[in-house]
Protein backbone atom coordinates (compact mmCIF):
# COMPACT_ATOMS: atom_id res chain seq x y z
CA UNK A 1 0.00 0.00 0.00
CA UNK A 2 0.98 3.41 -0.73
CA UNK A 3 1.66 5.68 1.91
CA UNK A 4 -1.31 7.59 2.78
CA UNK A 5 -3.68 5.47 0.73
CA UNK A 6 -6.62 3.68 3.07
CA UNK A 7 -9.66 2.08 2.73
CA UNK A 8 -12.85 1.47 4.63
CA UNK A 9 -16.43 0.27 5.35
CA UNK A 10 -19.55 0.84 6.16
CA UNK A 11 -22.40 -1.19 8.20
CA UNK A 12 -26.22 -0.52 7.84
CA UNK A 13 -25.82 1.65 11.15
CA UNK A 14 -23.29 4.05 10.26
CA UNK A 15 -20.28 2.49 12.06
CA UNK A 16 -17.45 2.90 10.01
CA UNK A 17 -14.18 0.99 9.93
CA UNK A 18 -11.16 2.51 8.40
CA UNK A 19 -7.51 1.07 7.55
CA UNK A 20 -5.18 4.10 6.99
CA UNK A 21 -1.50 3.25 5.82
CA UNK A 22 1.03 5.38 7.85
CA UNK A 23 4.20 3.87 8.73
CA UNK A 24 2.47 0.91 9.54
CA UNK A 25 -1.54 -0.08 9.14
CA UNK A 26 -3.44 1.71 11.46
CA UNK A 27 -6.79 0.39 11.84
CA UNK A 28 -9.35 2.65 13.39
CA UNK A 29 -13.58 2.01 14.08
CA UNK A 30 -15.92 5.10 14.54
CA UNK A 31 -19.63 5.30 14.90
CA UNK A 32 -19.04 8.98 14.92
CA UNK A 33 -16.72 10.93 12.75
CA UNK A 34 -16.17 9.43 9.25
CA UNK A 35 -13.49 9.47 6.34
CA UNK A 36 -14.57 12.85 4.78
CA UNK A 37 -12.98 15.56 4.77
CA UNK A 38 -9.72 14.53 4.01
CA UNK A 39 -6.87 16.57 5.39
CA UNK A 40 -3.18 16.35 4.55
CA UNK A 41 -0.52 15.66 7.28
CA UNK A 42 3.33 15.75 6.95
CA UNK A 43 5.58 13.00 7.40
CA UNK A 44 8.98 12.21 7.34
CA UNK A 45 9.93 10.25 4.21
CA UNK A 46 13.16 7.73 4.67
CA UNK A 47 13.53 7.35 0.74
CA UNK A 48 13.21 10.86 0.22
CA UNK A 49 15.06 12.16 3.06
CA UNK A 50 12.58 15.19 3.29
CA UNK A 51 9.19 15.77 4.86
CA UNK A 52 6.15 14.91 2.63
CA UNK A 53 2.22 15.43 3.04
CA UNK A 54 0.02 12.50 2.94
CA UNK A 55 -3.75 12.12 2.90
CA UNK A 56 -5.11 11.66 5.91
CA UNK A 57 -8.89 10.82 6.86
CA UNK A 58 -10.66 12.82 9.77
CA UNK A 59 -11.42 9.84 11.68
CA UNK A 60 -7.85 9.28 11.51
CA UNK A 61 -7.15 13.20 12.46
CA UNK A 62 -9.75 13.47 15.41
CA UNK A 63 -8.23 9.93 17.13
CA UNK A 64 -5.26 11.64 17.43
CA UNK A 65 -6.47 14.32 18.52
CA UNK A 66 -8.43 13.03 21.44
CA UNK A 67 -6.51 10.16 22.17
CA UNK A 68 -3.23 11.22 23.71
CA UNK A 69 -4.07 10.67 26.99
CA UNK A 70 -4.80 6.74 26.16
CA UNK A 71 -1.72 6.69 24.97
CA UNK A 72 0.33 7.98 28.22
CA UNK A 73 -1.86 5.86 29.93
CA UNK A 74 -0.49 2.88 28.11
CA UNK A 75 2.89 3.93 28.18
CA UNK A 76 2.85 4.44 31.80
CA UNK A 77 1.62 0.86 32.65
CA UNK A 78 3.93 -0.65 30.65
CA UNK A 79 6.97 0.97 32.30
CA UNK A 80 6.52 -1.09 35.62
CA UNK A 81 4.02 -3.52 34.50
CA UNK A 82 3.61 -6.06 37.62
CA UNK A 83 4.31 -10.31 36.36
CA UNK A 84 2.18 -12.95 38.13
CA UNK A 85 3.83 -16.85 37.27
CA UNK A 86 1.32 -19.06 37.08
CA UNK A 87 -1.55 -16.66 36.65
CA UNK A 88 -4.93 -17.81 36.66
CA UNK A 89 -7.09 -16.28 32.98
CA UNK A 90 -8.85 -13.65 35.08
CA UNK A 91 -5.62 -12.56 37.02
CA UNK A 92 -4.52 -10.52 33.36
CA UNK A 93 -8.14 -8.68 33.73
CA UNK A 94 -7.77 -7.69 37.42
CA UNK A 95 -4.03 -6.98 37.44
CA UNK A 96 -4.45 -3.86 34.55
CA UNK A 97 -7.50 -2.66 36.33
CA UNK A 98 -5.42 -2.84 39.62
CA UNK A 99 -2.86 -0.77 37.25
CA UNK A 100 -5.41 1.63 35.33
CA UNK A 101 -6.23 3.18 38.75
CA UNK A 102 -2.84 3.53 40.28
CA UNK A 103 -1.92 5.50 37.10
CA UNK A 104 -5.50 7.73 37.30
CA UNK A 105 -4.22 8.04 41.32
CA UNK A 106 -1.07 8.91 39.97
CA UNK A 107 -2.40 12.13 37.79
CA UNK A 108 -5.16 12.88 40.46
CA UNK A 109 -1.35 13.48 43.05
CA UNK A 110 -0.07 15.32 40.47
CA UNK A 111 -2.80 17.04 39.65
CA UNK A 112 -3.01 18.34 43.46
CA UNK A 113 -0.13 17.93 45.29
CA UNK A 114 2.39 20.97 45.66
CA UNK A 115 5.29 18.36 45.13
CA UNK A 116 4.82 16.23 42.97
CA UNK A 117 6.03 12.66 43.17
CA UNK A 118 6.97 10.65 39.92
CA UNK A 119 5.36 7.89 39.30
CA UNK A 120 7.96 4.87 40.81
CA UNK A 121 8.12 6.57 44.14
CA UNK A 122 4.10 7.06 44.13
CA UNK A 123 3.97 3.18 43.13
CA UNK A 124 6.67 2.66 45.94
CA UNK A 125 4.58 4.83 48.45
CA UNK A 126 1.26 2.96 47.72
CA UNK A 127 2.88 -0.24 47.91
CA UNK A 128 4.63 0.09 51.90
CA UNK A 129 1.19 1.73 52.72
CA UNK A 130 -1.13 -1.28 51.24
CA UNK A 131 1.87 -4.05 53.06
CA UNK A 132 1.78 -2.17 56.44
CA UNK A 133 -2.28 -1.69 56.87
CA UNK A 134 -3.02 -4.83 55.00
CA UNK A 135 0.09 -6.69 55.06
CA UNK A 136 0.68 -10.10 57.21
CA UNK A 137 4.26 -10.49 59.13
CA UNK A 138 6.09 -12.98 57.31
CA UNK A 139 6.60 -16.60 59.72
CA UNK A 140 8.87 -16.99 61.36
CA UNK A 141 12.44 -18.50 60.70
CA UNK A 142 15.90 -18.95 62.82
CA UNK A 143 16.38 -16.80 65.57
CA UNK A 144 18.99 -13.88 65.39
CA UNK A 145 19.41 -10.29 65.72
CA UNK A 146 16.45 -8.55 64.52
CA UNK A 147 16.67 -6.30 61.70
CA UNK A 148 16.78 -2.58 62.21
CA UNK A 149 15.50 -1.54 58.77
CA UNK A 150 12.62 0.54 59.23
CA UNK A 151 10.62 2.09 56.53
CA UNK A 152 11.63 6.08 56.52
CA UNK A 153 7.97 6.84 54.66
CA UNK A 154 6.17 5.08 57.21
CA UNK A 155 8.14 6.57 60.05
CA UNK A 156 7.33 10.63 58.72
CA UNK A 157 3.71 10.15 57.32
CA UNK A 158 2.65 11.28 60.59
CA UNK A 159 -0.58 8.84 61.18
CA UNK A 160 -1.29 6.47 63.98
CA UNK A 161 2.23 6.53 65.54
CA UNK A 162 0.65 5.86 69.02
CA UNK A 163 2.72 5.17 71.74
CA UNK A 164 1.97 2.01 73.75
CA UNK A 165 3.36 0.30 76.80
CA UNK A 166 5.65 -2.74 76.23
CA UNK A 167 6.53 -5.98 78.93
CA UNK A 168 10.20 -5.31 79.12
CA UNK A 169 12.54 -2.73 79.11
CA UNK A 170 14.52 -1.62 76.36
CA UNK A 171 16.70 1.28 74.77
CA UNK A 172 14.85 3.90 73.79
CA UNK A 173 16.04 5.04 69.92
CA UNK A 174 15.73 8.40 70.03
CA UNK A 175 17.73 8.95 73.91
CA UNK A 176 18.96 5.60 74.28
CA UNK A 177 17.90 5.50 77.49
CA UNK A 178 15.70 2.18 78.79
CA UNK A 179 12.13 2.30 78.33
CA UNK A 180 9.41 0.08 78.84
CA UNK A 181 7.26 2.25 75.99
CA UNK A 182 7.50 1.48 71.99
CA UNK A 183 5.75 2.99 68.96
CA UNK A 184 3.32 0.70 68.56
CA UNK A 185 3.48 1.12 64.42
CA UNK A 186 7.29 2.02 64.25
CA UNK A 187 7.41 -1.14 66.41
CA UNK A 188 10.47 0.54 68.44
CA UNK A 189 11.06 0.92 72.05
CA UNK A 190 10.43 5.11 72.52
CA UNK A 191 9.67 7.16 75.12
CA UNK A 192 6.49 9.27 75.22
CA UNK A 193 8.72 12.48 75.19
CA UNK A 194 10.87 11.52 72.69
CA UNK A 195 8.12 10.66 70.15
CA UNK A 196 7.69 14.12 68.61
CA UNK A 197 11.68 14.71 67.40
CA UNK A 198 11.54 10.69 66.28
CA UNK A 199 9.00 11.06 63.92
CA UNK A 200 9.75 14.28 62.77
CA UNK A 201 13.27 14.47 63.07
Amino acid sequence: MERGSFDYRVDGKGNIVCRWHDNSVVTVASSGPGVNPLCLVNRYSQEQKKKIQVLQPNMIKVYNQFMGGVDRADENIDKYRASIRGKKWYSSPLLFCFELALQNAWQLHKTYDAKPMDLLEFRRRVTCHYLETHGHPAEPGRKGKPSQKRNIDSRYDGINHTIVKQGKQTRCVQCHKNTTFRCGKCNVALHVKCSSNYHTE
